[in-house]
């Protein structure tokens, strides 16, 4: 008997929903299969770039095991600071900001003896006629020394070359510190902040203390504050201006030799003799903590501050697939006592305690007039 139209039209559907389940089988498996074989070349070359790349010598078993298991997040039990880096992310910079709006000068004092301690080229400020030494005989600031919410501050400022005072309107302007900069502080002592060791750096470092120095300045206090590294090169040259001798200064140590390498002063340096307050905090790391560190060993330099961040190992990034990376630990930093700083940190002398370090960081990083005022750091390393 011929099935009705009824019937045909049922059969027919069940015909195409057998079809369609079996294209979806197949389709989903081919994705699985896919991505199954996406996660093995991935896992490949990341055990590929812990053989080559690795600090220490690495079991490519137990790497497999963990990524079969647990993924990228697994090669943390192998490096802690080992991470998969996702394709196309850009790093932020904390501080560079370029949306940053202030006058371009920073003040010091008290509120009843307000003065103008450095004033930076081309700044807002700078341009407005304002200078260093420029006393402050009033300003927009409420007691508490605030920075004015507003977008243009007004002085009134009185300079030691003039017989009347004066007065200037500043609008604030997209603006940053430069990551090097310093200042006299009386005819003995000069301050010098040091944000990180970039390429060049040690050529400003040069050129700025050579200056300070023929004002006067045998002591120097080194702010290493939120230096959390850098360009290594740049560090060894910064350390040999002070080096007292020829000798060890740091080395980087390694599993892989291509790594490893010691570096020596070339002998004494321009600064050798000159004395050294250095200022860390918990936002010091890298090369910041070695250059401090080595200061410390070969200079007798007095540190002050709070504990360091205690990491003091390098790392580096390299491709995987599909633009994303894999950033593991390549080299450790030492000092040239070979002591391990990684959790330690730098040898303190004086510990200074704030309740508000996380303000403190937003005033220097955003470029506050006046942090100077605001910052426990310096007014110790100033007595000191």
């Amino acid at each position: 008997m011929a099935p009705t139209h009824t019937q045909a039209f049922k059969l027919s559907l069940r015909k195409i929903n057998k079809r369609c389940v079996c294209v979806g089988v197949i389709f989903f498996a081919g994705l699985f299969v896919f991505g199954g074989c996406s996660d093995k070349k991935k896992y490949d070359k990341a055990i590929f770039i812990f053989e080559k790349h690795s600090i220490k010598k690495v079991d490519s078993s137990r790497v497999r095991n963990l990524l079969n298991q647990r993924g990228f997040a697994g090669l943390q039990a192998v490096d802690k600071y080992a991470k998969l880096i996702a394709s196309g992310k850009k790093i932020k910079f904390y501080g560079n900001n370029t949306d940053i709006k202030n006058i371009g000068a920073l003040f010091d004092g008290n509120l009843d003896n307000l003065y103008v301690r450095r004033v930076f080229n081309n700044s807002p400020a700078f341009k407005n006629n304002v200078r260093d030494g420029d006393k402050v005989l009033a300003a927009d600031y409420d007691n508490d020394a605030q920075d004015s919410t507003g977008d243009t501050v007004k002085f009134k400022l009185q300079r030691r070359s003039a017989k009347k005072p004066f007065f200037v309107s500043i609008k604030k302007e997209k603006f940053l510190f430069p990551r090097i900069f310093g200042f006299p502080l009386n005819q003995n002592t000069a301050y010098v902040k040091v944000g990180s060791f970039f390429k060049g750096s040690s050529k400003i470092i040069e050129q700025g203390l050579t200056g300070l120095i023929k004002t006067g300045a045998k002591s120097i206090i080194l702010d290493l504050r939120y230096n959390n590294g850098g360009n290594i090169n740049e560090l060894s040259r910064s350390i040999n201006l002070f080096s007292p001798d020829k000798k060890l200064m740091f080395s980087v140590k390694s599993h892989k030799p291509g790594y490893a390498k010691d570096f020596h002063s070339k002998g004494k340096g321009k600064f050798s003799e000159v004395k050294l307050i250095i200022l860390v905090n918990k936002d010091t790391s890298m090369s910041g903590e070695i250059f401090a560190q080595v200061l410390k060993e070969n200079n007798k330099a007095f540190i002050m501050g709070s504990e360091t961040a205690g990491k003091v190992s390098i790392q580096k990034t390299f491709k995987l697939l599909r633009g994303e990376g894999l950033s593991i630990t390549v080299a450790k930093l030492f000092p040239s006592s070979g002591i391990d700083m990684s959790g330690k940190g730098v040898d303190i002398d004086f510990k200074i305690n704030t309740q508000d370090e996380k303000n403190l960081k937003e005033l220097w990083l955003t470029g506050s007039s006046i942090v100077l005022l605001k910052d426990p750091y310096y007014k110790e390393a100033v007595k000191k």
